[in-house]
């Protein structure tokens, strides 16, 4: 043991300086295949295959809104057809400047999420201009039309004239609700907590 202990202590220090090298040049070191194109990070690898044979394999990671998705997927829970107007939806709340999930939520409250419009091609999923009794209300040409209206008259009808909360909201848009103890800003709130 004896014969061991100079060659030891002549190996720790040489282990502490190479250590001390390596983390050095480990600090300066930078991928020479990572590039970053239009503030979108891209990452390429050269991988060895056999018989000297190389290939590039590439990934491509893109930062995004996740809100329409999250739209699409709360929508196709419920087997509805405005799961394909997600990115609509998310556009015409960021236009608006509302909740993004406050249209959808109206939308699932007032027809299921479009499963039951007043009119078979009417395209009215948020139940605009049905009045107690009657069983029409506005026509609209597509899903896209109705968005665009239901989430402009938000803006310009509720939220341009101080009416910002859900209870406000529904007196106006189902009056009868208030007397159910705001059942309708009950739903649509209940909706909108489903969408995370």
């Amino acid at each position: 043991m004896q014969r061991n202990l100079p060659m030891s202590l002549v190996g720790l220090p040489v282990c502490v300086i190479l250590l001390v090298i390596n983390i050095g040049f480990l600090s300066f070191y930078k991928p020479a295949n990572v590039q970053k194109t239009s503030n979108k990070p891209v990452a390429s690898v050269i991988a060895s295959g056999t018989k000297g044979t190389s290939q590039i394999l590439s990934a491509q990671i893109e930062s995004g809104d996740a809100r329409p998705l999250l739209i699409e997927k709360f929508f196709q829970k419920f087997d509805s057809p405005l799961a394909e107007q997600s990115e609509i939806f998310v556009r015409e709340a960021d236009e608006n400047s509302i909740d993004f999930r406050l249209t959808p939520a109206i939308a699932m409250c007032e027809s299921i999420g479009g499963k039951r419009v007043p009119l078979k091609d009417g395209f009215n999923p948020f139940g605009i201009a049905v009045f107690t009794g009657q069983n029409s209300g506005k026509n609209f040409d597509s899903w896209e039309h109705a968005i665009t209206f239901a989430s402009k008259l938000l803006k310009e009808k509720y939220f341009d004239n101080g009416l910002g909360d859900l209870v406000s909201i529904g007196a106006r848009w189902a009056p009868p609700s208030v007397a159910k103890g705001n059942s309708w800003a009950l739903c649509v709130q209940s909706f909108i907590d489903q969408i995370l």
